[in-house]
């Protein structure tokens, strides 16, 4: 089973919220002082923060789209697509949005870190090839 064109544009969807969630749970930790230490003050801290509440309501609807994907895609071809698209977003996201530092020195860095999971399965084209 390839990689459907409507399999492909949900998993996005899922990337996309995967991503603007991790992003926002970030911006919200930071907004109460950037440590979080496990306790339940810490936590209700945390839910005082608007972003970091609607960064896990849309972790929680990337898990449900991510079902969806589970059930109609090859686990073998989403997985490591998924994985490599939430960390190019979250990575350009952390960098304009929250200002970090990128550890890569180039772009080709980050290519090659970014195209590890299909150097190790073999897979020349990672999945966007097999739209069918």
């Amino acid at each position: 089973m390839n990689l459907s064109l409507a399999g492909f544009l949900l998993l996005l969807l899922t990337a996309v919220f995967g991503a603007l969630a991790n992003l926002l749970i970030k911006k919200g930790i930071v907004q109460t002082g950037g440590g979080f230490t496990p306790s339940l003050w810490a936590l209700l801290q945390l839910l005082r923060q608007p972003a970091l509440v609607a960064g896990l309501l849309l972790i929680g609807i990337a898990g449900l789209l991510w079902f969806r994907v589970l059930a109609t895609q090859k686990l073998s071809t989403c997985y490591p697509l998924f994985v490599s698209l939430t960390y190019t977003l979250i990575t350009i996201g952390a960098f304009y949005f929250l200002h970090e530092r990128s550890r890569f020195k180039s772009w080709s860095d980050w290519w090659s870190s970014s195209s590890g999971s299909r150097r190790l399965r073999g897979d020349r084209h990672a999945g966007i090839a097999t739209l069918g």
